[in-house]
């Protein structure tokens, strides 16, 4: 017999037995945005910049959106908080008032989602060489 052989015979038998599958867990991204079970999931699991930040029922929500990706509700939402009058029971939201820590958070959130200010400057000054380039093809004589 040689090696080939021999390791053939010593490796087991594939099994007959159907495997059993796992059953996965609902991740929390799963929960639509707004429902209460999104609110704990969020409270439950939140990112490293919002681990100490207060368990306000409107940044809960803000936050599961966040997550979702749902970036334009977060940009609806957290400026009409923002525009709201101050941290009195005129800027109360159902009840719970909006103090200086929250309007902090929010007013984080929104600055985390808008666009960074270099890619901004990048992307200008590629449509203005792009628009440099086009003119001067279109302005001088080409080689007839």
């Amino acid at each position: 017999m040689n090696a080939d052989a021999e390791d053939a015979e010593a490796a087991p038998a594939p099994s007959t037995e159907p495997k059993k599958k796992k059953r996965k867990k609902r991740a929390a991204a799963d929960v639509a945005p707004g429902t209460a079970g999104a609110r704990a999931a969020a409270v439950a699991k939140r990112d490293d910049f919002a681990a100490d930040w207060p368990a306000h029922p409107e940044l809960v929500t803000l936050l599961a959106a966040f997550d979702a990706g749902n970036y334009a509700l977060v940009r609806e939402r957290g400026r009409a908080l923002l525009a709201e009058k101050g941290a009195s029971e005129a800027g109360a939201y159902r009840g719970v008032p909006l103090d200086a820590r929250v309007r902090a958070c929010i007013a984080d959130l929104l600055r985390r989602i808008e666009p960074d200010r270099t890619a901004v400057i990048l992307l200008g000054i590629a449509l203005l060489l792009m628009t440099v380039l086009a003119w001067f093809y279109w302005t001088h004589p080409h080689g007839e």
